[in-house]
C-alpha cells in the first residue's frame, strides 16, 4: 500500500511539474511574441518617422500655385456713343493661398480687361502689393475706367443689344513663397478668367446702363 501511495505521489509530483513547465513555456512564448511585436513596431515607426519627414520636406520644395476667382463684379455707367465706349468697372477678386506649408507674397499685381484678345487689353490697373498666410484667403476689390472705340466699341455695342455682355479679366503678378527649411522661391504668373458674362435688366441702351456678373467662375 506504501508504495502505491508512494508511485501516486511521484505521478502527480510529475504531473505538477510538467502543467508548471508547461506554464512556464507558454509565459515565456507570450513574453517573445510581445517582443517581437514591439520590436516590429518600433521599426515601422523608425522608417516611417523619415519618411514622413521627406515627404513633407519634398512637398515644401513644390508650392502650388494661388488660386483666383471673380465672384463678384459689376459694370457701371456703360456709356454708348456712336463708335465711342466708356465704363467704369468694380471687381472683387478672391484669392487663395493652398499651401500648407508657404505664405506668398504679391508684387506689380496688374488687373487688366480684355475683349475676345488676351494681349490688347481695353484697361489695366495697378494694386498695391499684399501678402497672405498659409492657407489663406483673401478679397481684392478693383476699380478701373475703360475706353474704347473702332471696332472694339462695335463689337461691345453688339454684344449689349443682345443683352449679354462677355468679357475676360487678366492678372499678372510675381508671387514669392517663403517656407521652412529658409526656403525661397519668386515665380510670375499670369490668370486669365473668362469668359465673365454680364447682363443688365434695362430695355435699352441709350445713354448710362449698369451691367452685373451673371456667374462667378476660377480664373487659370
Amino acid at each position: 500500500m506504501l508504495c502505491i501511495t508512494f508511485f501516486i505521489d511521484i505521478a502527480f509530483f510529475v504531473f505538477c511539474c510538467c502543467e508548471i513547465s508547461d506554464n512556464i513555456t507558454r509565459e515565456r512564448e507570450d513574453e517573445e511574441d510581445i517582443c517581437v511585436r514591439c520590436i516590429a513596431l518600433l521599426c515601422c515607426i523608425i522608417i516611417l518617422i523619415p519618411v514622413c519627414i521627406l515627404v513633407i520636406f519634398i512637398d515644401s520644395l513644390h508650392p502650388s500655385m494661388p488660386m483666383f476667382e471673380v465672384d463678384l463684379a459689376s459694370i457701371n455707367s456703360l456709356n454708348i456713343n456712336g463708335s465711342k465706349l466708356t465704363a467704369e468697372w468694380d471687381i472683387t477678386l478672391f484669392v487663395k493661398n493652398p499651401n500648407h506649408y508657404h505664405s506668398v507674397s504679391y508684387d506689380n499685381v496688374s488687373i487688366g480687361i480684355n475683349y475676345n484678345d488676351k494681349h490688347n487689353l481695353l484697361a489695366t490697373t495697378l494694386i498695391n502689393p499684399f501678402n497672405q498666410g498659409r492657407y489663406e484667403i483673401d478679397n481684392k476689390r478693383v476699380q478701373l475706367n475703360m475706353d474704347a472705340d473702332n471696332d472694339v466699341a462695335a463689337h461691345i455695342t453688339s454684344s449689349c443689344s443682345r443683352g449679354v455682355v462677355n468679357v475676360g479679366i487678366v492678372v499678372s503678378t510675381s508671387v514669392k513663397f517663403k517656407g521652412s527649411y529658409h526656403f525661397r522661391r519668386v515665380r510670375p504668373l499670369n490668370v486669365v478668367c473668362e469668359p465673365l458674362s454680364f447682363i443688365t435688366s434695362e430695355g435699352h441702351l441709350n445713354g448710362t446702363s449698369n451691367w452685373v456678373l451673371l456667374n462667378g467662375l476660377t480664373c487659370h
